[in-house]
């Protein structure tokens, strides 16, 4: 296996984001009912280190839950980027996936993603919306 570790520059960012892009592109959002998915945390921010996960705040559809379906497709994504990691870092990651979930219901009760997701001071990224 070929190991490329770069600590510097943004190397740690852009790959990250690059995948996170990737996820939200190639994600099937009506049949997963996914209303829009947010980039946040330090790959958002351009920060992101060695260690660092990609945070993404998916938006459901209502009030629903998660579809089993789309928790299988994204532990398919966690465990090619879990592989990648290995690649780019000096270790694998035990995860690089980090999903919060939010439905209508946070979004009325003002649950913390709920309230992220319309910060002013430090805006989530909106990678795509249906």
């Amino acid at each position: 296996m070929c190991v490329l570790i770069e600590s510097s520059g943004t190397f740690q960012t852009d790959w990250r984001r690059l995948y996170a892009k990737r996820i939200a592109e190639e994600m099937n959002m009506l049949e997963f009912g996914v209303k829009a998915i947010y980039l946040v945390g330090s790959v958002e921010s351009y920060s992101a280190g060695m260690g660092s996960d990609i945070d993404l705040i998916i938006k459901l559809v209502g009030d629903s839950k998660p579809k089993e379906s789309l928790m299988v497709w994204l532990r398919s994504w966690e465990e090619r980027l879990c592989e990648i990691s290995g690649q780019y870092t000096s270790e694998s990651l035990p995860y690089v996936l980090d999903i919060h979930f939010v439905n209508n219901k946070d979004i009325q009760n003002q649950s913390s993603f709920a309230i992220r997701m319309e910060s002013t001071v430090e805006p989530p990224e909106l990678l795509r919306i249906v």
